[in-house]
């Protein structure tokens, strides 16, 4: 990997074996110039022009309609005498040219035409941009500058003129730096030449300078071919080394770059390195010499000593650069807490007790499971928390032992804090307790334990620090405080509401002048005091090192001012509160836009403005017009930002859902059977410090279908209002036949009514008489039943006129009884008119059965009337003067004369009789 560069979007090029390298931040892609040769060179104009010089090849990437960059040669233009060469090592922009460097030659690119050759009387290899001039180095030769398409020497017989010079840099005063091959850094002072880091000149010579720049912050950073990348300050002193031991992946250094965040690129003989140089946190850890887990550290006598789980190690430097860790012997196993008391640093440790002193390290106590001390009012006496409750320890003849063990409290002791005389201790478990002391801290007192019932959230997870000589409690609920006025635990009046109250503290500290930091499971940061005492919250600044923190034993360790030390699972992270991170936050980018139910790209990540320059957002005027099958888009998206863990993205289609999703670290976003309409696709991003990026935006329409068409709804209205003629001349036409037949239907239900109604007339008439003639054959039945009647009172009178009982007078008077009973019989007439009305009810039937069957007698005609006018038997015998069994004969007979089936019901039949001929 070769040159490196970025373009005002934030994208990164990397010159590289097989090509040309791109990386947004989060995808990879790699452009191959014509002959497929290495890329030694890349430079980017502000239009967004990647030039780059290959093998015997030169010219520029440049995105198509599309989005999709395209490599166009220049080869073409350089005279041809010219145009085989060698590598194209450096592309500088001087005023309106662009200058591509080979060796022997440097070739001026002015307009899209002409390429003009500067030819040299002698082999040089690299070229240098020095305040706006281009410089270059000859074999043997001094400096010389290039004026007016000729090399000019510029200052001539120096010491450098035997030196193989990698880079020339401005440094100030009309100073350049030089930084030659193998022999170490020069400062060039108008023709005078001295050593620069002349300490290191031999390591520099050793390791030979491949590349050398001077970083935004004034530093250098000098790269090696064997030994990776050494920084040093404008005094020529070395501030940090990098190389494998620290992290590099390799040791050779091909290129230097420092992008617009102060980060430091380094194109590597295998593979790319970014180092967060411009950045408040830096490592202590195994690449420093330091193994294991960290748990405490603390400034003592100028150096910083770091406890492990593998024992004590101290640096031979103080806060910057931490480097060069060594191990304090005697010390073993896991140590929990380093604390500078009185000119010793006190070491609270598994194994034990200990304190080391500026002479030598010695042992305070032999017994196990020390976690902290505090010091108490008496200068030679202090607490001291173990896993098994608190000991005494006092300060003879300089040195610390454990005096005793207070017998009544035996609960483990990691965290306490005197404030006025009682001593505050947190339990993980159990709550807080409280002590007091005898005054000669003999005797431990009372102790009080405090849970839920005096005001904490809980008995779980409480922990306690000393801040600003104020004891804050922390629970699973927010920052407490013990108001000594109610005895109850109430939320810190400023830390409760800025921290919040679901926020579990794991730590805190503070420095010298009021600054929390604060570990936390949710959230961690910074809590700044301003002169008034207020607190301000610093959120997110601790985002990129949060999981690096060790999640067991958490500390915070202040060195000095904002100098912290945050202990982690591998070793400690250092912060420096007073460093400012140049924080440029670059644009959202869209980097490819794809069709996914057609496998095809729409889009693919440059926007173009009149066809000459890269633009970062959609230019208006370019919205892409999409077919109704085109409605299937899938958004790749990226944001530039190069930190630990990736940015955050969320993004909405408007025209489709207007609402933003939630925040999510995926680079894509599918949507699929999108209707017709207009759309605009946004998606914001931000970096792990929640700094928001300017968003993306891409606006495109869809077509409807053919079907859903302008032109397809005309034909729609145009069919339709065909169809509505049709149908009203139809249904006009239909009306009017319709109506012709009304009327002649009309005249037809009029004629069929009338006729109808005459009909009804006539039946009606007709039913009425057959009803009175009903009654009259009912009457008449009544008249026979009557005479009946009256034969059987003669027949009684009779008897009485024959009995000899009888007198006179009773028999003149029976005599004219008789003879008025003779007078209203008439049996015959009385039939007659029966049979007359009868016949007439019932369309002559008598007439027609003595026709139909002239065998009948009388009597039998008497029984078919009465069996057709459905009497019962009973009433039958009574009219005909005969028994029951009589009449069951009779119809016996009647059957045989008529010819009736056995199977054919009598009275049915005589019920139907006559009723077809009716």
């Amino acid at each position: 990997n070769y040159q490196i560069t970025q373009d005002r979007r934030g994208i990164i090029y990397i010159a590289n074996n097989l090509g040309l390298l791109m990386f947004d931040g989060a995808n990879w892609e790699l452009l191959q110039v014509t002959n497929g040769t290495k890329v030694r060179s890349v430079f980017v104009t502000e239009k967004g022009r990647i030039y780059v010089g290959a093998q015997n090849e030169l010219g520029y990437f440049f995105p198509n309609s599309n989005g999709r960059y395209e490599y166009h040669s220049l080869k073409h233009l350089i005279p041809e005498a010219q145009r085989n060469f060698d590598d194209v090592w450096r592309i500088h922009e001087l005023d309106d040219e662009l200058i591509f460097t080979v060796s022997g030659n440097v070739f001026a690119f002015t307009d899209e035409q002409t390429i003009m050759v500067v030819l040299s009387s002698s082999e040089f290899g690299y070229t240098y941009k020095v305040r706006g001039q281009l410089m270059t180095k000859f074999e043997n030769r001094p400096l010389s500058l290039l004026e007016d398409n000729e090399w000019r020497t510029r200052y001539p017989n120096n010491e450098l003129n035997d030196k193989s010079v990698v880079n020339v840099i401005a440094h100030d005063q009309g100073r350049e730096l030089i930084a030659t091959l193998d022999n170490g850094l020069y400062l060039q002072n108008h023709g005078q030449v001295s050593v620069f880091a002349e300490k290191y000149r031999e390591l520099l010579t050793t390791h030979e300078i491949s590349s050398a720049i001077q970083l935004d912050d004034g530093n250098y950073a000098v790269g090696t071919n064997s030994n990776g990348l050494y920084i040093f300050n404008r005094d020529g002193e070395l501030v940090y080394h990098f190389n494998e031991e620290k992290g590099l992946i390799g040791r050779t250094i091909m290129s230097i770059y420092e992008d617009v965040n102060g980060a430091i690129w380094l194109g590597l003989n295998n593979g790319i390195a970014k180092i967060n140089w411009n950045y408040p946190f830096s490592f202590i850890n195994d690449a420093t010499g330091l193994p294991g887990t960290g748990y405490s550290a603390a400034p003592f006598n100028g150096k910083i000593y770091f406890a492990t789980n593998n024992g004590v190690y101290r640096s031979d430097g103080g806060i910057e650069p931490i480097n060069n860790v060594e191990r304090i012997s005697g010390i073993t196993g896991q140590v929990y807490r380093l604390q500078s008391e009185d000119n010793q640093l006190l070491v609270s440790a598994n194994n034990g007790a200990f304190a080391i002193t500026e002479n030598n390290t010695y042992m305070i106590t032999d017994e196990d499971g020390w976690w902290c001390f505090v010091p108490t009012s008496d200068a030679n006496l202090m607490i001291g928390g173990s896993y098994d409750g608190l000991g005494l320890f006092e300060k003879k003849n300089n040195q610390w032992t454990l005096k005793k063990r207070y017998e009544n409290f035996s609960e483990s002791s990691r965290l306490l804090a005197f404030q006025g005389n009682t001593l505050w201790m947190s339990h993980g478990y159990k709550g807080v307790y409280s002590f007091t002391f005898s005054e000669d801290f003999e005797d431990l007192e009372t102790v009080n334990h405090y849970g839920v019932d005096q005001g904490l959230p809980s008995n779980l997870l409480n922990n306690l620090f000393d801040i600003s000589d104020e004891v804050l409690f922390t629970s699973e609920q927010g920052v407490y405080i013990y108001d000594e006025n109610t005895g109850r635990f109430t939320p810190h009046d400023q830390l409760y509401d800025l921290i919040g109250n679901d926020n579990h503290i794991l730590y805190m500290a503070s420095d010298t002048q009021g600054t929390i930091y604060f570990i936390g499971e949710r959230l961690s940061g910074i809590l700044n005091r301003d002169r008034w005492g207020e607190y301000s919250l610093q959120e997110f600044i601790f985002n990129g090192i949060e999981d690096l923190l060790n999640d067991d034993l958490s500390n915070i360790a202040v060195l000095e001012t904002d100098q912290i030390l945050l202990a982690a699972s591998n070793g400690f992270v250092h912060f420096n509160n007073n460093y400012e991170m140049a924080r440029t936050t670059h644009p959202v980018l869209l980097h490819q836009i794809s069709l996914t139910n057609q496998d095809s790209l729409l889009f693919e990540g440059n926007f173009l403005k009149d066809s000459t320059e890269v633009m970062i957002h959609q230019p208006e005027g370019q919205v892409p017009v999409l077919n109704f099958g085109q409605n299937n888009l899938n958004f790749i998206y990226s944001m530039p930002s190069f930190d630990i863990d990736p940015p955050e993205f969320r993004y909405r289609l408007i025209g489709y859902q207007d609402e933003w999703s939630e925040w999510t670290k995926n680079t894509s976003k599918e949507y699929t059977n999108l209707m017709e309409g207009e759309y605009v696709f946004e998606v914001e991003g931000r970096d792990l410090y929640h700094i928001e990026a300017i968003p993306a935006q891409f606006s495109f329409t869809i077509l409807p279908p053919w079907y859903r068409t302008v032109w397809a709804y005309l034909c729609y209205i145009l069919g339709l209002l065909a169809i509505l003629y049709i149908t009203i001349e139809w249904f006009k036409r239909k009306h009017e036949k319709e109506k012709a037949d009304l009327m002649d239907t009309q005249k037809k239900e009029l004629w069929d009514k009338n006729n109808e109604l005459t009909q009804l007339r006539n039946e009606k008439l007709t039913e009425q008489i057959r009803f009175k003639k009903r009654e009259l054959a009912t009457s008449t039945m009544h008249i026979l039943e009557k005479n009946e009647l009256m034969h059987q009172i003669k027949n009684q009178v009779n008897e009485l006129l024959s009995s000899d009982k009888t007198t006179r007078e009773t028999k003149t008077t029976l005599k004219r009884v008789v003879k008025h009973i003779d007078q209203n019989i008439n049996e015959d007439d009385d039939w007659n008119q029966f049979e007359i009305n009868f016949d007439e009810a019932h369309g002559d039937f008598i007439k027609t059965i003595r026709a139909d069957y002239p065998a009948l007698t009388h009597q039998e005609v008497k029984l078919c009337s009465y069996l057709k006018m459905n009497m019962a038997t009973k009433e039958i015998a009574h009219l005909l003067k005969i028994s029951v069994r009589g009449v069951e004969i009779a119809r016996y007979r009647l059957r045989k004369k008529l010819g009736i089936d056995k199977s054919v019901n009598l009275n049915d039949f005589m019920m139907n009789y006559g009723l077809s001929e009716s």
